[in-house]
This record gives structure tokens, sequence and C-alpha cells, in this order.
């Protein structure tokens, strides 16, 4: 352990009351509190270039005066009650000449405090239909550890050397393949970026693509977190409609965006799946106004009913999509790992803006993950919390229709939320949310989800946001005779 403190040979005090002074401040400040460990003399005196009995004369001073404590082998240590004359000293005041002045804050990101997805007080609701969380009993922690343990072996230059800033090539490799067989994608591993999540490969796309003004066109209602994402790059955001077959190709703006943000999978907030000849229609828009596309695919491995469409990347033939996915939903977003795949064409700027980033993602959860998909672990993983989510998305389904006869519900074939509109006789979302609040049951409307509505439509204010993956059947059902009955009172 080392102190900030520093003597001066020579000065008008002796080196020993240099010594004392520095750390009687240091104390006094706040910086060491009681029970912290000093170094020891030896330590010290090394540090400072001075004799070691300097610094015990040191110690020993301020010992006298109740600053510190020495326990034999164990050392010294700041004392555990300070000096009466500290304690009794007036602190400091800063008079209004010697405050400093408040540096503003930018402008342009005020708009977006509220959007970030860190919530300390998300545990706290026992019935919580919270968007986008996976259920963390489901990890494979046996697997993960077994491939943690066997690749720490033989690992010392991974774990010490910079790698390649596109990412390991063993995962770039495995997810290339991964997205060949599941989303139609041929890609070379060269085209795949490890990133930590969609939101760096947002803000990748965003430095490599956009200016100041730019025009990006966003579905409405959009992710929150992409349009704050998208905003802080100087973007102006257009917003266009969304359907039942996902965003609405006949609102697009003829020239002069710069890109589309879409979810083609799974709408979110809404949740429609983009049809077919919307996304054809889509990337001939991207074609003939020379305008990128990113396609977001944040729960792209989670399919229920029917074959999921292709890829708009698979579809591409113009180099025009830029495709972005996670494995937050399906393993955690605690590990921070998602991928971009950019056309090749965009190959060597990604490459030196995700260089300016961060010199690339921890090896040993990258050299995992690569591992897990190519020994067939992450697809028996998907398959095993298909099933679960299933049983749980039909489950809250057949409550709502019990409950609510004529319920209408949206997004229900794939992903991990629904969308419920609420009948026209109920409060507005909001209010009920709040009422549901206060008895321990969350549900979420697009005010106050990780949804942003750049403009009103029809219904807006009874659209109720609604996450299954985390509640089994005996808790929905407790969930929902909360929310019938608050219904009923209203």
């Amino acid at each position: 352990m080392q102190l900030p403190i520093s003597v001066r040979p020579g000065g008008a005090d002796p080196l020993q009351q240099q010594i004392v002074r520095q750390i009687a401040t240091l104390i006094e400040n706040g910086m060491l509190k009681a029970g912290d460990a000093l170094p020891a003399t030896r330590e010290l005196s090394a540090q400072l270039g001075v004799a070691r009995n300097t610094v015990v004369l040191a110690y020993q001073a301020l010992g006298r005066e109740g600053f510190v404590e020495t326990f034999g082998r164990t050392g010294t240590r700041v004392g555990s009650i300070l000096p009466r004359a500290y304690l009794n000293a007036k602190k400091r005041v800063y008079r209004p000449a010697e405050v400093p002045e408040r540096v503003p804050e930018p402008t342009h990101l005020e708009q977006w405090r509220n959007s970030s997805l860190y919530d300390p007080s998300r545990n706290h609701l026992l019935l919580d239909f919270r968007v986008g969380r996976p259920d963390r009993t489901l990890f494979p922690h046996r697997v993960w550890k077994r491939l943690v343990e066997q690749r720490l072996h033989g690992a010392p230059l991974a774990l010490t050397e910079y790698g390649d800033p596109l990412g390991l090539r063993e995962l770039r490799s495995a997810i290339a393949e991964h997205v060949r067989i599941t989303r139609g994608i041929l890609c070379s591993p060269d085209q795949v970026l490890i990133v930590g999540g969609v939101q760096e490969g947002l803000n990748l796309v965003s430095r490599l693509l956009l200016q100041p003004g730019s025009a990006v066109v966003v579905e409405n209602p959009t992710y929150a977190s992409a349009a704050a994402v998208l905003s802080s790059y100087g973007a102006n955001l257009i917003g266009c409609e969304v359907t039942e077959e996902g965003l609405s190709p006949r609102v697009l703006p003829r020239a002069g965006a710069r890109l589309a943000y879409v979810t083609p999978s799974h709408q979110f907030p809404l949740g429609p799946t983009m049809s077919l000849e919307n996304r054809i229609a889509l990337l001939e828009w991207a074609r003939r106004t020379g305008s990128f596309v990113v396609e977001d695919d944040y729960d792209g491995d989670f399919r229920y009913q029917g074959s999921p469409l292709m890829a708009l990347a698979a579809l591409d033939r113009s180099e025009r999509v830029i495709y972005l996915a996670t494995f937050s939903k399906s393993l955690g977003a605690g590990l921070r790992l998602g991928y971009a795949i950019v056309p090749p064409s965009l190959v060597p700027k990604a490459r030196m803006v995700k260089d300016l980033f961060d010199h690339g993602h921890s090896w040993l959860e990258q050299a995992v993950l690569a591992d897990f998909l190519r020994s067939g672990a992450f697809e028996a993983q998907l398959r095993r919390i298909r099933m679960v989510y299933l049983e749980r998305r039909d489950g809250l389904i057949a409550g709502l229709k019990r409950r609510f006869p004529d319920v209408s519900v949206m997004g229900v074939e794939g992903g991990m939320h629904l969308t419920w509109y609420l009948p026209r006789t109920a409060p507005p979302a909001q209010t009920l949310q709040r009422e549901l609040l206060s008895k321990g049951v969350g549900i979420y409307s697009l005010v106050d989800g990780p949804a942003l509505m750049l403009q009103p439509f029809d219904g807006w204010d009874r659209v109720v946001l609604v996450g299954y993956p985390c509640l089994d059947r005996a808790k929905t059902e407790e969930a929902l005779d909360h929310i019938a009955q608050a219904l009923a009172v209203t």
C-alpha cells in the first residue's frame, strides 16, 4: 500500500514533521478512516526515500496525538477514536468566491436521463411483468462453470495480451455459423464484431455513419435507449407508423435519411413481426436512397408460432443492412456480449471505430461463449428456455382471456413480452400501473416502460407491456387477480 504523500528534503520543516502533518491531513479529510492500515515503516521509508527511523518517529508522534494505534504484528492503523481537538474542529466552509463555477451539462442529453435499463428497485416487486428480463434461474451454471475452468488452463497469454478489437475470432466464427443456420445470414467472421450488447453496437454504428443533423428513421413507438444513442450523435429522428405488419414502408421519406433503425422480428415495443412484403420494400427503399438499415434482432431467438422470416440482413443484396443481436436475452445482460454484422465495405472503418471504443472485450467470456456455441450447448439452452417461456406465455394469455373475454393482445408470436390493449372502459395505462404498483404488481405503460413515442397514435394510452419469462403460472395468476380487481373497482 502506498500513501499519496511526499516529502521535501531541506524544506522549512523536518522530514518527520512533514510526514506527520500529511498523514494527519489524510485522516482529517476522510481519505484514511478508522481501522485503515498504514504502510509498514520499511515500505513507507522506501516510498519516500527517507531513513526508516524517520518514519518510525513520525508514527510514534501520530500515536501520541491519538491519530494512529500500533497493534504489534498487525502493524499500525488509524485510531478508532480520533483526537478531541479534531472532533471539535470547525469544518471548512466555502465562501461564495471559493465555490467553483458549475460546468454546464450538455443540453442535448437532458431528455435521455431516464433511458437507462438499470433499476436498483427492480427486485422489490414480487409480481413483476418487467419487459426484457430473462429468468435468472435458467442460466446454465453447471455447463458455464465447466467451460470457464477448461479455458483457464493455460490461459496466461490470452489474459495478459490485447486481442483483436473486432473480438475473438473463435467466437466470431461460431456466431457466423449460428446466424447462417438460424437467421439465413451468409457472412464471414471478418464481418462480425463483438460488442457489449446492442447498445454499444448502436454507438458504433452512430459514430461510423452519423453526423449532427443526420436524418434517421425509427419506428413509432420505438426503443427509448436506441433513440437516446442516435439523438446523442445529433440525429434528427423521423418516426414512422407501425402496423400489424411492422414498419409501414409507405411513410418512409423519399430521400435524405442516413439510416433506418428497425426491430423487424418482434417490433419493440408493440410486438408485430414485419411482413416479407414490408421487408422487401424497406430494402428497396434503402437501395434507392443510399440509406443504411440497422436491424435490431434483440429477442429473435424466441419464436413460438410458425417459422421465423429471414432476417433483413439475409435478404439484403445491396450491402445496406447492419445486423445487431445480443446474448442478453438468451443468457443474461450481465455478460455484456452481443454482436454486429456489417457489410464488407464497412469492415475497415468499423474496426477503427471499435478500436477507439475499447480495444476489445474480456477474453475469458468470449472464449467460453465460443465453446458454448460450438459444443451445441447454446442450442440446447435455447430449446429449454423456449419451452419454459412458451408455457408462461400461454398461461398469461389464457389467464387474460378468462378474466377479460374480449382481450386484445399483440406480439404473441415470439419474443419475451406481449402488448395488451386495455378495454376502452378501463383507466389509462399509467393510472393502472400506479394503482398496481402499490399492490406489488409491475405492469408498464408506453410512457413509463423502456419505449419512446415520438407522436401520439390512437390508443397509445391503453397500451400495457407485459413481460412473462420471470413469473411461473401461480405467480401469473396471482398478478392477474390483482389486475382484475383493480379494473373491477374502476
